[in-house]
């Protein structure tokens, strides 16, 4: 055999290789493809998801009988007269208040809550 003789057969045998390798690759890289598993989503009815969000809404409130504070237990009944006096101070602030926005705003620019909320925003 001469040196054109095996140089032919090593060309051949490397184009084979490079055919077929790529070509088994692909058909290889396809019957991964294919075994993927398919994901299956679960279409839930938006009722059904509505019905769960509400009920589970409903069971995290708080019972407010059950809730209810004395303030006798934590504080002492000077103190607790003091809060509200302090209380009332601030009510009567709050009324002022809302007297002068009326006064300087007039008319329904504001509602009656966002004047309440100003009143008690000018107070702090």
């Amino acid at each position: 055999m001469t040196l054109s003789e095996i140089s032919k057969i090593n060309l051949s045998t490397l184009k084979e290789t490079v055919l077929f390798g790529n070509k088994e690759k692909v058909e290889k890289e396809a019957k991964q493809e294919e075994t993927k598993p398919q994901t299956q989503v679960n279409h839930k009815n938006s009722e059904d998801i509505l019905d769960a969000l509400a009920l589970s809404g409903s069971q995290n409130k708080s019972i407010h009988k059950l809730n209810v504070i004395n303030p006798s237990k934590y504080l002492t009944p000077e103190r607790i007269e003091d809060i509200q006096k302090s209380m009332g101070v601030f009510e009567e602030g709050v009324q002022a208040n809302l007297n002068i926005i009326d006064q300087e705003l007039g008319g329904d620019y504001l509602s009656a809550g966002e004047k309440l909320e100003l009143a008690a925003r000018m107070m702090i």
